[in-house]
């Protein structure tokens, strides 16, 4: 019934919990479970990933020593941290390196949370969410659901013959010049760029309003 227990408790336990155990009270229940797996050779999967865990943020030090002489809130600290590193670099690498994120990755350069969700009524909000993430019927998207080639995905709607994507219709597209004019101060417009797509998609106050309303034109006519 013991092992039994031990199997199905959390890694969080065991990792949070070495430091306590090793170093605390040797008569509490939590140190005598620990003890009991130890000495039974590992034979629990979830003491193999806490070691594994540990190795992968460069601790196997603290697996080896069994925690002597390790602060136990400094060991949690320092996992969260390393992890949380891992996660942001592993996060870079699939927007640097996905086709479906050439444009995603203009204006969103940082893993945190983006101010625009709270400053913006949710009727446009939404407009600009599905935009920035290309959750869109925009040629560039919808042409890999009927098996078009990224470069035969061109706007259909001006003579300009280019790729259909966020970028052409935010800053080129001819159709939609009247309304560009309309909601889009000129400061980005003209000369359109990698960075001025930066700095618009990141724009507060009314300029923000007019680019959530101008996404709802381009994103009615793809409906």
């Amino acid at each position: 019934m013991l092992i039994h227990f031990i199997l199905i408790l959390k890694p969080e336990w065991f990792l949070f919990g070495i430091g306590f155990n090793i170093q605390g009270n040797h008569n509490k229940l939590s140190y005598s479970l620990y003890s009991l797996v130890c000495s039974l050779g590992n034979p629990s999967p979830w003491v193999n990933y806490i070691q594994s865990i540990l190795n992968n943020c460069g601790l196997s030090y603290v697996w080896t020593s069994q925690c002597l002489g390790i602060n136990a809130n400094w060991l949690k600290r320092a996992i969260e941290l390393c992890y949380q590193d891992q996660f942001q670099q592993h996060w870079h690498s699939i927007i640097d390196n996905s086709n479906k994120c050439s444009i995603y990755r203009m204006f969103k350069s940082k893993f945190q949370f983006e101010s625009y969700l709270n400053n913006v009524p949710f009727k446009l909000r939404k407009y600009l969410t599905k935009f920035r993430c290309r959750s869109t019927q925009i040629p560039v998207e919808a042409g890999i659901f009927i098996g078009v080639e990224r470069y035969h995905r061109l706007c259909t709607l001006c003579p300009l013959h280019v790729l259909g994507d966020e970028f052409h219709y935010i800053f080129q597209c001819t159709y939609f010049s009247v309304e560009r004019n309309l909601y889009i101060s000129q400061q980005y417009s003209n000369n359109p760029s990698a960075f001025k797509m930066d700095v618009l998609f990141n724009v507060n106050g009314l300029d923000l309003v007019n680019l959530c309303k101008f996404i709802k034109c381009i994103l009615s006519k793809f409906s």
